[in-house]
């Protein structure tokens, strides 16, 4: 395992996808009227061990994906993974439980990171990863 450099909690909140990362929704258009800057990225360095525990609060399951990285699962509801798997979606479960991954940050630019259920992210269930 790799050492951690830069370790964020993600929430899962809100109800169907509004309000649904860390109590902030982010949409981009067509279902925002205008572009604007994510205000509340999740920001990184080049170089840096990224660990995201992602906690779901609400009973939805959320099928969350990474663009532009691949990641590792590491931990499911407190469970170690040993050499776990490599995807760029995991399946967060609804009704209070966590998966923790860890990607290396080697992909400059700015990275959505959301709930692949097409409503949910229409109302907002993204974020972005950006280098600093």
């Amino acid at each position: 395992q790799k050492n951690i450099y830069n370790s964020q909690v993600i929430l899962l909140t809100g109800d169907n996808g509004f309000r649904g990362l860390n109590h902030h929704s982010y949409r981009l258009p067509p279902t925002a009227p205008t572009f604007e800057q994510n205000p509340y990225p999740i920001l990184v360095n080049y170089g840096q061990r990224v660990e995201l525990n992602i906690q779901n609060e609400n009973p939805d399951g959320h099928p969350m994906h990474l663009h532009g990285h691949q990641f590792q699962v590491t931990n499911v509801d407190g469970t170690e993974i040993e050499n776990g798997v490599v995807r760029d979606v995991v399946f967060v479960p609804g009704g209070c439980h966590n998966v923790t991954i860890q990607f290396d940050a080697v992909n400059p630019g700015v990275w959505a990171f959301h709930c692949h259920l097409e409503f949910h992210l229409a109302a907002g269930m993204l974020t972005t990863i950006e280098y600093q």
